[in-house]
């Protein structure tokens, strides 16, 4: 399927008809995040419950999103929208397995370099930190942190377009993830600068609330970010894939919803 490549501009631009619709009705939004939020909190399995279900929160949040952009009303129920609605729940878990191989991934690449490193160094588990970070933080540490950072990207880059492509224009999850990351590849400036400006606002908030309560200022950023980020990918995805005829219709149609509002 052709999609568009365009300008680091245009990032700035995603994130700004993000927050506009948002702002149209952000209660329901901003509720959604804390449900999120409070998952995340849960001690242990808060952070598996995300990374398996994760995208199939992240498509509820596009369909309020698109809801709301075409002139409704988003609600809260459709956080779980994913769940409610036949067929596809099972596409949008499949969407989690680049995060959980890229984790799996990055443990084992850890792993392997800190012990090629206590081996090249002569030195036992059993050594002080200091001795251990002296090791570890050398050029292994280095060439580790470059390659962690490009199973994330490639994680990322597999599920940013692919989940409002599945969620709501009913694509195959393999094929939208390849799909994806072609797509990202080709418009990785304008991601890139989203993704700062995400960063930047996150750490002010985080900065601002931390004078009150560090577990605060984590609860409001995840709060924020959740639905911020999940609006970015529809507005984006309806961009980049601009040439996308579908029809428009509603969800509870028989036919599947497309991308566009």
């Amino acid at each position: 399927m052709p999609f568009h490549r365009r300008d680091a501009g245009r990032g700035i631009a995603w994130l700004t008809e993000a927050v506009e619709i948002l702002l149209r009705n952000p209660l329901p939004f901003v509720v959604m995040g804390l449900v999120v939020a409070l998952i995340v909190s849960v001690p242990l399995l808060g952070g598996l419950l995300l990374s398996v279900f994760g995208p199939a929160l992240n498509g509820g949040v596009i369909h309020a999103a698109r809801t709301q952009a075409s002139g409704g009303q988003a609600d809260v129920s459709q956080l779980f929208r994913a769940f409610q609605q036949p067929g596809i729940l099972p596409r949008m878990l499949a969407l989690c397995l680049p995060g959980i191989a890229g984790g799996l991934l990055i443990a084992m690449l850890a792993v392997s370099f800190v012990g090629s490193a206590l081996l090249a160094a002569g030195i036992s588990q059993a050594a002080d930190a200091e001795a251990l970070s002296e090791v570890t933080l050398g050029s292994g540490g280095a060439l580790f942190a470059l390659l962690a950072i490009g199973v994330a990207l490639i994680a990322f880059g597999m599920v940013f377009f692919a989940t409002p492509r599945v969620m709501l224009a009913g694509d195959e999850p393999f094929a939208a993830m390849l799909l994806s990351l072609r797509a990202t590849l080709a418009n990785a400036l304008p991601i890139l600068v989203y993704m700062l400006c995400l960063l930047f606002a996150g750490m002010l908030v985080a900065m601002v609330i931390e004078l009150l309560s560090v577990q605060l200022a984590r609860l409001a950023v995840i709060t924020l970010a959740f639905p911020l980020a999940a609006t970015v990918m529809w507005v984006a995805a309806r961009d980049v894939f601009a040439d996308d005829q579908a029809d428009a219709g509603q969800d509870d149609r028989p036919a599947p919803p497309t991308l566009e509002a």
